[in-house]
């Protein structure tokens, strides 16, 4: 029988083990689901804010859009609030994202232009990173697979190993 996700979640409430992830990634899984797809949802928060607006390649790299996995988007989302809300109190009209990637199963965020405050930030949103797949969201590990890393859960890392046998 099929279990609901809001049942996994009271289950993980409760203190059961939910091997899928934790309630949040639930409803953050449920959200993303329910609202936009992965497409619309990173154009939507790429338009959002001006310094993550594409610059020509050879001053930036966002025209490729952020070359990671749709699980880090939240993290990003929150982030970039964050740092939208330093970037008007503080003034920095020159500061621009330049890449969002991963790299050795980390996100890694590149900026000009910035100050302390965001880069603290940006450090902070990267160690969150490094604990929530980056596939789908739930919590996850960091992994190596074929000499590559990856930041995935269980779930995730079963399905790239079944997905890499195959070829």
């Amino acid at each position: 029988m099929r279990r609901s996700r809001r049942s996994e979640a009271k289950e993980q409430d409760s203190g059961k083990t939910n091997p899928e992830g934790t309630a949040e990634a639930l409803q953050l899984r449920d959200a993303h689901e329910q609202k936009l797809g992965s497409h619309e949802r990173r154009r939507a928060l790429q338009d959002k804010y001006e310094f993550l607006h594409p610059q020509d390649i050879m001053h930036g790299l966002m025209a490729f859009g952020f070359e990671c996995g749709d699980g880090w988007l939240q993290i990003l989302e929150e982030l970039f609030a964050k740092i939208d809300e330093i970037v008007k109190r503080d003034k920095l009209e020159y500061f621009q994202v330049v890449q969002v990637k991963e790299k050795f199963g980390g996100l890694r965020v590149y900026v000009h232009g910035g100050n302390k405050e965001i880069s603290n930030l940006i450090t902070e949103a990267e160690k969150k990173a490094d604990k929530i797949c980056e596939v789908c969201g739930f919590a996850g590990e960091t992994h190596e697979i074929d000499n590559w890393y990856t930041t995935l859960c269980d779930r995730c890392k079963k399905k790239r190993m079944e997905r890499d046998k195959d070829k």
